[in-house]
Formats: structure tokens, C-alpha cells, sequence
């Protein structure tokens, strides 16, 4: 279910950019007019990962990520119906705040859902369905914008989440750790055990009175030990997401300039996503075998080696394509892990608001990556040097990745266990 929740966050923010054009011919704007739609779009997608981390501790991960499908379905289908750039740009935006925070809740929930063993291939899975709706968004959006105009694309990113959210509200279940921590072994946990399948022992089934809060969930990112391992986490998430956008926006005229036709250069840039997919379903497997920063480190620097290679060599189209995927696989594939290891690196009390807070700082990679290529398309740079330089914030991302890896092992004696074991009630 989370998965195809990620799916359509993915359709959405991908399929947006494609009603530009026809938006530009239609209301006889120049295509630079919409930048404050996509930039107050990505502020939105930055916020709303920012509010949904405490809003998940406090309230739940259940009602908050449903909440965050429906906003965003809502404002999609009212950006359908947006008669001028301002009121587009402002339906964008809080679609973004919905966007934004659906991705770390379904982090959080899977995440509470899963054990140890298979943490990193299960989170890293459910969030491959971003880059399978990215790629079909691309395909459908592409479409249905020539045949039904501009709208359809937003209808068809609005209408589906909200039809799906009676599905969630039924079938969706709540975290049992989060139930546990606020009510004890209450009916309603201990029916949810008996579904699963799950027998209490006698210690485990000693129901701990209902917990206060225990205090502002963002607070606790930086006490107890925690300050450094969140640092680390927000500068292989910014810089990544720095690296990954800054690629998406600009390749597209950098293709073009080096002498592809437009088509050409906008299937090569898409096919970063399928490399994304695979990068996604193979590398969370390898963290669970071999560690999570030590695998992430390996992978982050092979995408480097494909954008290092796309930057130096003169590439024919079809190789330019599986240079493409390349540096989907590392970079793109990368960061469904970096999600899982932001899932795990936190424990139940504050995971949803350290996985928000994690991803709404990448968020401003997002923001400043189409930024930075910019200035260097206005300084004249080369396109090959601009792709070059793409490469080294993913060298921050392996030394941070590195020092993560050395602060948790240091760590690994002196904090309680971070990640829920088989049983769920137990490991709380």
C-alpha cells in the first residue's frame, strides 16, 4: 500500500513540468514565467517533509500519511482547475506540502513493520515505487497533455490518491510501536497481534502504562548522543538530492547543446529512472547482507564514475543511455537506501520526524540543485564541466556515508537498539 502511495508521489512531481509548454502557448507567458511554479512547488515538497515527521510521532503515522495522500490529491485536481500563474502557483505549492510528507511516513511506517534482517531491502523496495511513477508519469503525461490538454495531467495526479484514500483508511494499519508507546497492550494492539499471528510471551505481554510525550520529537534529533548521526545524515541526503537534481533539470540542454534533437535528449535524461529501479530493488539487499554505509559508500561512487564518464567521454546516443542508467543505478538507487538507512538510524519515539526532517533537508538540494547549474550555464561553462563538477557532492556524500558508519559502530554499545526485531512489541 505504501508503495503505491510512492508511486503516485512519483507520477506527480515528475509529470508536472510537462504542462509547461502547452501552459506557455496558451497564456502567452515565456517558459522562464513558471520557474516560481516549479521552485515554490519544490519549497512545498521541502516543508511539507519538514511537518511530517513530528506530525507522524504525535498523531501517528496512520491518520498523518493519509492525510498528507489527500492534500495532495485535493490541490492536484484545484490545480486543474487554476486559471492564472498565480493561483497555479500557489495550488503547486501545497500540493508539494502534501507530496513532501508522504514519502518519509511511508519510511516510518514500513520501517516499523520490518525486521532487522530485511530492513534495508524492504524500505528501499517499497520506495522503488517513486522512480517507477516518476517514469510513468513521463510516458503518461507526455501523452495525454497533447490529447486532452494541460488539465488531464493534473486530474490524473489528483483523482487517483484521493479514490485510493477510503482504501487506506480501511486496510492501511496503524504502527503497532506507536500504539504500544501511546496505549499500552490495549484491545485494539492485541488484536492486531492476533492477525499476525503473534503470541505474547509473559514478559513481553506486561503492558507499560501509556507514555507522556516525551518531548518535542525535532529536540531529540540532537540529544543523546544523536546531534552528529543527524548531521551526517542531512549532508548525504542534501548533497545527493544536490547532485541528482541539478543532473535531472540541466541534461535535458546539455544533451541538446552537445547535438541531440529534443526527443533524444529527454529519453536519454528519463532513463535514469529505470536505472533508479533497479538500483532500488538490488542495492537495499546488499545493505542488509553487508551494512548499510559501508554498501552505500560503494554504490554512491559508482554513479560518480558514470557522471565522471559522461563528463570526459563522447559518448554515442546509446551509450549516453546506459551511462544514464548508470548513474541511476548509483545515485538514484542510492537514495532509496539512504531512506531505509534514515529509518534505521532513528529509534521508534522520533523515527517519523528524523526520516521527515532527513528528507525535507535534502528537499533543498532539490531546490539549489537547478540553482547551481544555472550559475554555471551564466558563468559559459562547458557542458562537460558542468557534469563534472555534478560528481563532486557525491564524494561529500561517500566521506559523510564514512563517518556515519564510524559514529554508529562507536555507538553501537551505548544506545538502545534502534531498529524493531521480529516480534514488535518486544523490541519496544
Amino acid at each position: 500500500m505504501c508503495t503505491v502511495i510512492t508511486g503516485i508521489d512519483g507520477y506527480d512531481i515528475a509529470s508536472a513540468g510537462f504542462s509547461v509548454p502547452v501552459l506557455s502557448d496558451l497564456w502567452q507567458l515565456p517558459p522562464q514565467a513558471f520557474t516560481q511554479v516549479l521552485v515554490l512547488g519544490s519549497i512545498g515538497l521541502f516543508l511539507g517533509a519538514l511537518l511530517s515527521g513530528p506530525a507522524g510521532d504525535w498523531f501517528g503515522r496512520k491518520p498523518s500519511l493519509i492525510g498528507a495522500v489527500f492534500v495532495f490529491g485535493l490541490f492536484s485536481v484545484l490545480s486543474a482547475l487554476a486559471g492564472s500563474l498565480t493561483v497555479l502557483t500557489l495550488m503547486r505549492f501545497l500540493t508539494g506540502l502534501g507530496l513532501g510528507a508522504a514519502i518519509p511516513l511511508t519510511v516510518a511506517l514500513v520501517s516499523d513493520y520490518t525486521p532487522r534482517a530485511r530492513h534495508g531491502a524492504v524500505v528501499a523496495s517499497m520506495a522503488t515505487g517513486f522512480p517507477l511513477g516518476a517514469l510513468l508519469g513521463g510516458l503518461v503525461a507526455a501523452k495525454v497533455v497533447h490529447y486532452y490538454g494541460w488539465q488531464s495531467v493534473y486530474l490524473i495526479g489528483g483523482l487517483i490518491p484521493l479514490l485510493y484514500v477510503p482504501f487506506l483508511i480501511a486496510w492501511l494499519p496503524e504502527s503497532l510501536q506507536f500504539l504500544v508507546r501511546r496505549d499500552g497492550i490495549s484491545q485494539r494492539v492485541a488484536g492486531m497481534l492476533k492477525t499476525m499471528d503473534i503470541t505474547l510471551q509473559p514478559t513481553d505481554a506486561i503492558a507499560a502504562p501509556p507514555a507522556a510525550h516525551e518531548g518535542n520529537p525535532v529536540f531529540a534529533l540532537f540529544r543523546d548522543g544523536f546531534a552528529v548521526r543527524t548531521i551526517l545524515l542531512w549532508i548525504v541526503f542534501a548533497m545527493n538530492f544536490l547532485t541528482t537534481y541539478c543532473l535531472l533539470n540541466w541534461l535535458p540542454s546539455l544533451f541538446h547543446s552537445s547535438g541531440m534533437t529534443n526527443g533524444e535528449a529527454i529519453f536519454a535524461t528519463t532513463m535514469f529512472q529505470p536505472g533508479g529501479l533497479i538500483g532500488g530493488l538490488l542495492i537495499g539487499h546488499l545493505c542488509d547482507r553487508f551494512g548499510a554505509e559501508r554498501t552505500l559508500v560503494v554504490t554512491v561512487l559508482i554513479g560518480a564514475v558514470f557522471v565522471v564518464l559522461l563528463g570526459f567521454v563522447s559518448l554515442p546516443f546509446f551509450g549516453t543511455v546506459l551511462v544514464m542508467m548508470g548513474i541511476g543505478f548509483g545515485n538514484g538507487g542510492s537514495q532509496m537506501s539512504m531512506n531505509a538507512l534514515a529509518g534505521a538510524v532513528y529509534p521508534p519515539q522520533f523515527r517519523s520526524t528524523g526520516t521527515g526532517w532527513a528528507l525535507g533537508i535534502g528537499r533543498l538540494g532539490n531546490i539549489f540543485g537547478p540553482w547551481v547549474g544555472g550559475i554555471m550555464l551564466s558563468f559559459g561553462w562547458a557542458p562537460q564541466s558542468i557534469i563534472l563538477t555534478t560528481a563532486v557532492p557525491v564524494l561529500v556524500v561517500a566521506a559523510a556515508l564514512t563517518a556515519l558508519r564510524i559514529v554508529r559502530s562507536a555507538d553501537a554499545g551505548k544506545l538502545r537498539p534502534v531498529l524493531p526485531s521480529v516480534n514488535p512489541v518486544a523490541s519496544i
